[in-house]
């Protein structure tokens, strides 16, 4: 879920979009195939589940 940018909450009522839109910079740790094909397909849901939820772009 999105999080309020002046309490830093989850729970966000409603929100309005910024224009210009506002470019936002995150680092994205280095993903490898190796590591990845070693996962069975509940851990590759799990991974792909949790990076969807603590997205700070996820509503």
């Amino acid at each position: 879920k999105a999080r309020c940018t002046h309490c830093d909450q989850r729970n966000i009522t409603e929100w309005e979009s910024v224009e210009p839109p506002e470019f936002v910079e995150l680092e994205i740790p280095a993903v490898t195939h190796e590591s990845w094909m070693k996962l069975d397909e509940s851990e590759k849901q799990a991974r792909v589940s949790a990076a969807i939820n603590e997205s700070p772009f996820t509503p």
